[in-house]
């Protein structure tokens, strides 16, 4: 699944300002892991 440019910034946003790692950013956002991965 392909998502919004919006998307991809407020995640990486909210990834950066959290110090969050890719698994949380994922289960934050309700998303795959490897979704998140591919974010950044």
């Amino acid at each position: 699944m392909t998502y919004s440019i919006d998307f991809r910034r407020q995640a990486l946003l909210i990834k950066e300002q959290d110090q969050l790692s890719f698994e949380a950013t994922a289960k934050r956002f309700g998303v795959g892991q490897s979704s998140t991965s591919r974010l950044g």
